[in-house]
């Protein structure tokens, strides 16, 4: 994943305060909770508009010209 233990507890941490919940269950073999699962359904849905919107403007736009941040991970 390249991220460090502790940079990722850091990000989850800061997840988990923002939504005020649970998102892992840790464990041995840490699993997601109910309300991460709707968190991971919504941020997929959010990359694939964007992805769309990127397509879109592409077909719009000569692709040289733009500089788009293509960095989502789930589309």
């Amino acid at each position: 994943m390249f991220i460090s233990q502790q940079t990722l507890s850091n990000h989850l941490a800061r997840l988990e305060r923002y939504y005020g919940t649970k998102l892992l269950v840790r464990g041995t073999e840490p699993s997601l909770t109910p309300a991460s699962r709707l968190v991971l359904d919504h941020a997929k849905r959010v990359c694939e508009s964007d992805q769309n919107a990127l397509r879109m403007s592409l077909s719009l736009t000569d692709a040289r010209t733009l500089n788009c941040w293509n960095a989502c991970p789930y589309a």
